[in-house]
């Protein structure tokens, strides 16, 4: 039977990041709130969280963004794929 156990990477006031060894998937699960991210707030977290892509072996990630209620707006989309996109590849 395999190791189903989860190690907890991350949490703040926003969410929470796991890492499934077993699975090599990280876990991100988003708490309400969100809509008092501040646009410098939300850059930390997602550096914080593809950061965790280039320590861990990933394979696969689950978000479960269902009380994520921050605006990501063009510019936002625009930081993304310059920022955070080149630390996926």
């Amino acid at each position: 039977m395999k190791n189903l156990t989860k190690e907890l990477l991350y949490k703040s006031v926003y969410r929470e990041i796991f890492y499934h060894a077993d699975t090599k998937m990280i876990e991100v699960n988003y708490f309400s709130g969100t809509t008092d991210y501040t646009d410098e707030e939300y850059k930390q977290e997602m550096l914080i969280l593809y950061g965790f892509f280039a320590q861990k072996d990933v394979q696969i990630y689950y978000i479960n963004a269902t009380r994520f209620d921050y605006i990501i707006v063009p510019e936002m989309q625009e930081w993304l794929e310059k920022t955070v996109k080149p630390m996926l590849t």
